[in-house]
Order: structure tokens, then sequence, then C-alpha cells
């Protein structure tokens, strides 16, 4: 099971806000397929999670 997909707006705006572009495969599962979750055990963090559970920082 995936959490909910990103919409364009927020992945742009991710973007933007840390003056990045995401790869645009990485981009399409975000947008398309969901926003992490897949995986075994813990799966795919999502987008601003690390992998101690902790937001990151802004």
């Amino acid at each position: 099971m995936v959490n909910e997909r990103l919409t364009e707006s927020q992945a742009a705006a991710f973007e933007k806000k840390y003056a990045i572009t995401m790869p645009e495969d990485y981009r399409q599962f975000l947008t398309q397929i969901g926003n992490g979750g897949a995986g075994p055990y813990y799966g795919m963090f999502k987008l601003r999670e690390m992998d101690d559970g902790r937001k990151t920082r802004r």
C-alpha cells in the first residue's frame, strides 16, 4: 500500500522551496503512484521524512 499521491503543484512547491529539481522518474512516482509507503518493512518514506522517523529541518 502506498500513501496518497502528491499533486503537481505540491511537487513543484517542494522543488521551489528547496531550489532543486527531482529526477523525473521519482517525481512521476510521487505524483502518479504515491508519496512513499511501498516496500517491505517501513517502505519508502514520504517526501521530507528521514529514516529515523523525524521530519527534516526546515
